[in-house]
């Protein structure tokens, strides 16, 4: 991907040119296949995935293996859970996989606190990224907690066919 392609998706996010310009200096771009799996439990993630085209999905998993789904990633998101492994520098307790081909840009996590004491438009990316994913969450708990099994299926229904 070459930098003129990369500032057109990153402009749109609001971010400053001299960000931009940083991103795409030390950052990297990868396409991934549906159903690739990009972060595994348990791995130490060196990156922050900045989703520019597609759709990823990231999900818990249990000691049995069962899996919860947690939120979908989409054009111009980040992981929140990523975000918050890479300032712990703790291993991942999450997975992130492609439901769709998709494009995303590779961000090192050494440049997270640089940048966000930098650039206020990634701080406030980071932090909507966070806001979002809480936001979510927080659906999903009314969602189980005062919607009718019927009905939060129509919801996800609706909400999948969007």
């Amino acid at each position: 991907m070459d930098k003129s392609e990369l500032s057109g998706h990153l402009l749109k996010y609001g971010f400053e040119p001299a960000l931009v310009d940083e991103i795409y200096a030390n950052g990297r771009s990868k396409k991934v296949t549906a159903g690739e799996v990009i972060v595994r439990p348990g791995q130490n993630n060196n990156f922050i995935p900045l989703v520019l085209e597609g759709v990823l999905k990231v999900t818990r998993h249990d000691e049995d293996g069962s899996e919860i789904f947690l939120y979908y990633l989409e054009g111009g998101d980040t992981c929140a859970m990523s975000i918050s492994c890479c300032i712990d520098n703790s291993k991942s307790q999450i997975s992130a996989s492609a439901e769709e081909d998709s494009l995303i840009w590779m961000i090192p996590v050494e440049y997270l606190d640089s940048w966000i004491a930098k650039y206020q438009s990634f701080r406030r990316f980071i932090f909507n990224s966070y806001r979002e994913r809480f936001d979510e969450m927080l659906l999903a708990i009314d969602s189980m907690a005062f919607m009718k099994m019927d009905e939060r299926l129509y919801k996800y229904l609706l909400d999948k066919k969007q």
